[in-house]
Parts: C-alpha cells; sequence; structure tokens
C-alpha cells in the first residue's frame, strides 16, 4: 500500500525501516527509548509525543507499532479514573489498528471481531464527547470511516474478505485542534 496520501506527520521521530506483522520473522523496530506518554487532557493531545508518534505510525502503516504506543497511553490510564475516555479512545485506536493488520492477514474472523470491539470502544467515546474532536480528532466520523472502509473490504455475514487495502480511501487518522 501506498502511504502518499497520508496526512502530514506529527512528529520526526524516525519510522521503522520495515513494519512488522506478527508472525514475520523479524521483531518490531521502535525507537530506543519510546516517547513518553505523559497523560494529558485531551484538548492537550499534542504534548503527547507518543500518541503523536502512534498516529504517524498508524498513518504509514505501521500498525503493529502503533499499538505498542497507543498501549503506553491506555497502560498510564489504567489507574487513573479521571482518564476513562482515554482509556476507550486508546482503546478503540488499537483494535482499528489491529483491524488493518488482520485485513492484511486476511483474517476475516479476527477482522470481524476486531471491528466490532472497536465500533464499541469510539462508541463510548462518542457518548460523552458527541461530535466533539477529543485528543485532536473527530471520533465520529472517523468510527463511520473506518466501517465504511473495512465494509467494502470484508463481508460480515460470509466472513470473507472480498478487498485488499486501498490507500486512496484508507481512514487515516486527521488530527487537528477544532
Amino acid at each position: 500500500m501506498d502511504f502518499t496520501a497520508a496526512p502530514p506527520r506529527l512528529t520526526d521521530i524516525a519510522l521503522p525501516a520495515r513494519r512488522f506483522l506478527p508472525g514475520a520473522a523479524h521483531a518490531p523496530e521502535l525507537p530506543d527509548p519510546l516517547p513518553p506518554a505523559p497523560l494529558v487532557p485531551p484538548d492537550r493531545w499534542r504534548d503527547c509525543p507518543a500518541y503523536r508518534y502512534g498516529c504517524d505510525l498508524y498513518n504509514h502503516g505501521d500498525w503493529w507499532e502503533s499499538h505498542e504506543l497507543w498501549e503506553l497511553i491506555w497502560r498510564a490510564a489504567a489507574d487513573d479514573s479521571g482518564y476513562e475516555t482515554l482509556r476507550h479512545f486508546t482503546q478503540g485506536l488499537i483494535q482499528v489498528a489491529a483491524c488493518a493488520i488482520k485485513l492484511e492477514q486476511r483474517k476475516p474472523r479476527g477482522l470481524r471481531k476486531l471491528l466490532t470491539s472497536s465500533e464499541n470502544y469510539l462508541g463510548a467515546v462518542i457518548e460523552r464527547v458527541g461530535g466533539a474532536t477529543f485528543m485532536g480528532l473527530r471520533v465520529h466520523a472517523w468510527r463511520t470511516s473506518v466501517k465504511q472502509y473495512y465494509l467494502e473490504r470484508f463481508d460480515p455475514e460470509s466472513i470473507t474478505i472480498t478487498a485488499p487495502h486501498d490507500a486512496a480511501s484508507f481512514p487515516y487518522l486527521h488530527l487537528s485542534d477544532d
């Protein structure tokens, strides 16, 4: 897949030379040390390097690596009851990244399960924020584009992959301060 349609980068941290897919002979390539994952209010998302780098990774097809970065945020938020929406949000992002992996691996059952799970997590965020932006993302619009994208490539009734990834219609993360 050609990622030239991806939004502008949010960090200057190098992307991996090759992306990791579970079952590959090589290990994931992540920077050492990892970018910090401080808990920040959603309107200060730019102050979380791990989140921004995770978005860069996702937007360039490094889906396994993006989930590793977002998991840092999810873990940090797990111990703070004031960050339940952030936990649901990052879990939704992680599940969508995993959907991309399952499509590439042509694993329809896993794709169906993860797509449903991601819709539920992101739906919980939408219940709290409505159409507002959360962590720079218009969650409702993005969730809709994710569902549309995967249903154009996957038939949940027959549990069949019907088309591969497509860079032109991929649900990239377009973030803004709006």
